[in-house]
């Protein structure tokens, strides 16, 4: 795997990449949780986005001058990073990816390129997508121009080559786990997601920072958190933290091929 963040000779193609990234951003208005998935020539629909056909019109064109540099198919993957406005990669993007790889010139194609701008999301669609995509190209490549944390982080392990922009990140692999024991928000009765690291560095903060040690009053810490979210709930967490930690190896080492 190569992390690339260009020469000279790259600074063209690096601000390719923001500025589609930018525009993208600007102009899709993509808020929902879905994946945003925008392909070549090939994958466009001219009936995608009735209404705004310039502002569609001028990503593809932005998105083939990118396909021009790397020589390659791009589809993108973003999801809303806005304040108060997130959304996460989640497993009904699986199904929107596998249509959009259908509509590819052949199968595999030589190269197949990943734009992606993500705060993350469910730890399951990494390991999902990264499968679907070798199915459909000989190399996977990742192209980062903002902003790629937790799920996304661990999609971008799963490729070829990570191209990054130096305004790019990456972060800690920390996926949001969500089954029916989460706690529900009372204003939206949705569903609030569990990061994981916040439940590890609870024991930890109990344990390193106030300094709590005896083995009762480490239970009754955890009975507190337990009152607060269910048991249910925080076995799940236990179990993507095991998780997480293979797939990551497994995307890194290439062995999500096997």
């Amino acid at each position: 795997m190569a992390c690339e963040i260009g020469p000279l000779a790259f600074q063209v193609r690096r601000r390719e990449v923001a500025y589609l990234q930018y525009r993208v951003a600007e102009l899709g208005q993509h808020a929902a949780s879905r994946a945003v998935a925008i392909g070549a020539p090939s994958l466009y629909n001219p009936h995608a986005e009735e209404g705004r056909f310039m502002a569609f019109a001028e990503r593809i064109s932005l998105i083939e001058r990118i396909e021009a540099l790397r020589q390659s198919n791009v589809i993108c993957y973003l999801t809303s990073v806005r304040p108060n406005l997130n959304a996460q990669m989640s497993d009904d993007a699986v199904r929107v990816m596998f249509d959009q790889m259908l509509l590819l010139p052949e199968k595999p194609v030589k190269k197949l390129d990943v734009f992606l701008c993500s705060n993350g999301g469910s730890g399951t669609v990494p390991w999902r997508l990264v499968s679907l995509l070798r199915e459909f190209a000989k190399t996977v490549g990742v192209l980062i121009p903002y902003r790629a944390y937790s799920a996304a982080t661990l999609l971008a392990l799963g490729a070829d080559e990570i191209v990054m922009h130096p305004f790019a990140e990456m972060g800690p692999i920390d996926p949001t786990v969500t089954n029916e024991y989460n706690p529900v928000n009372p204003d939206t009765r949705r569903l609030i997601g569990i990061s994981v690291e916040d439940v590890k560095a609870y024991v930890s903060f109990i344990k390193t920072t106030v300094g709590i040690q005896h083995e009762d009053e480490l239970v009754r810490a955890i009975e507190i958190l337990a009152q607060k979210v269910h048991p249910l709930a925080l076995g799940n967490v236990e179990r993507f933290i095991s998780q997480s930690r293979m797939n990551a190896y497994s995307s890194a080492s290439g062995e999500i091929n096997s």
